[in-house]
């Protein structure tokens, strides 16, 4: 539950498409970010330092109808690698097609075209709402969260093999049937995987061992983050970040030695915040926040999103002091 309030410069940095839902952000290492609608399943970069610059459409994945979630597989000089969720989701009415989930290779190199190679199809997951990489000991595993299934499933990236990683009921069901999502968002840090349940209003994690297996029981962290999408953590576990898309805020939640959080509304009055990354490799960490337009989306009641302007700037960042 937040206990305080502090504010956070805020700046525009770009504006996408007025009626788009943007549910993944990362940024890459030439300072673009790379963003995955949910609403068409397209994959844009753009620049946050421009303002005036059109995202640019790098590639539009087939027989989906959008995509959930990206991270950053791996990135070397002269090319860079990430893994995008796409499947059949309407937004709208929330339907599933369970058949259709793919995990895709997205590989960059300058100024050519994506090079996009599939991973491994998913045809015993649920609704495959986001992914993150596994541990730095395990380079060939992907974590993926499973909203339907209540789970994290592992994907072994060479052998398209695919086990449950975490199931944990408490943390990761549906507060109620009525509810469209349980577990949500994932991330991890050095020695913790996380993820929130949009629903319940947690935000948890678990430990992992130097294999990058769940070494521990699931820690609750925070409570009473309802409607939370986005979630990002630093490196060292001590931090993370996630928003209310409902309330239009952004929550920081410092966790203490007792693996207990405390919160802090840092930004409120923003337009449906849905997707969050937390940028370390600057001199002053920097947090961008990916906000949606006027789309219809089951999952938001219409009197709710009446406050949503239409022209919008999608992404915002955050200067984050250290302290």
């Amino acid at each position: 539950m937040a206990d305080e309030h502090t504010t956070a410069e805020v700046t525009p940095v770009t504006q996408l498409p007025d009626d788009s839902w943007c549910e993944g952000i990362v940024s890459r290492p030439n300072g673009q970010i790379l963003a995955a609608r949910l609403d068409l399943p397209g994959l844009y970069t753009f620049d946050p330092k421009d303002q005036s610059a059109e995202p640019k459409l790098l590639h539009t994945f087939p027989d989906a109808e959008g995509l959930t979630n990206l991270c950053t597989l791996s990135s070397k000089p002269g090319e860079e690698e990430y893994a995008v969720i796409a499947g059949r989701f309407d937004i709208k009415t929330v339907s599933i097609d369970s058949k259709s989930w793919v995990v895709w290779r997205v590989t960059l190199r300058g100024d050519d075209p994506p090079v996009v190679t599939k991973i491994a199809e998913l045809p015993d997951a649920g609704l495959v709402i986001d992914i993150t990489a596994g541990a730095p000991q395990s380079p060939n595993a992907l974590l993926l969260a499973d909203s339907e299934k209540s789970s994290i499933w592992k994907l072994d990236t060479c052998t398209g093999e695919i086990a449950v990683f975490l199931a944990d009921p408490e943390t990761m069901e549906k507060a109620n049937p009525d509810e469209f999502f349980g577990i949500n968002t994932l991330t991890r840090s050095d020695n913790h995987v996380w993820w929130t349940n949009t629903s319940k209003g947690l935000v948890c994690r678990v430990p992992v061992d130097d294999a990058g297996n769940a070494a521990g029981p699931a820690q609750t962290v925070a409570t009473e983050l309802y409607n939370s999408d986005g979630l990002s953590a630093s490196a060292d576990g001590s931090v993370a970040y996630t928003a209310g898309y409902m309330s239009g805020q952004i929550w920081k939640v410092n966790v203490d030695s007792d693996n207990k959080g405390t919160v802090t509304e840092i930004a409120q009055d923003l337009n449906s915040p849905s997707a969050l990354f937390l940028d370390e490799r600057v001199d002053k960490a920097k947090l961008y926040v990916a906000c949606c337009g006027d789309k219809e989306v089951g999952w938001v009641d219409d009197d709710r999103l009446s406050n949503s302007a239409k022209q919008i700037e999608v992404s915002v960042s955050f200067e984050i002091s250290s302290d």
